[in-house]
């Protein structure tokens, strides 16, 4: 199996389930933001630069989804589904 099965997994069952994407792309940003963990720290290079502004990316997209989510009168708990902190 390879490192992504996992995410694949989970996202088909929610799929087949609820007919929805949420949880393959929740599950996809937790899988990138657990890398740009790990390269946080790297001393040397441009890593911790590039994975600062991922962050500040993803945290902006965090913030959109909600308010676009407050303004369609969305389901907390669909949008509880797809935040990824």
């Amino acid at each position: 199996a390879t490192p992504y099965y996992h995410i694949i997994e989970s996202g088909a069952a929610y799929l087949q389930k609820e007919k929805s994407f949420l949880k393959l792309e929740a599950a996809c940003d937790e899988h990138l933001l657990g890398f740009l963990k790990t390269t946080r720290y790297i001393p040397a290079g441009i890593s911790p630069i590039v994975s600062y502004l991922l962050f500040k990316e993803h945290e902006i997209r965090m913030v959109r989804l909600v308010t676009a989510a407050n303004k369609a009168l969305i389901k907390t708990d669909t949008v509880l589904d797809r935040i990824v902190v």
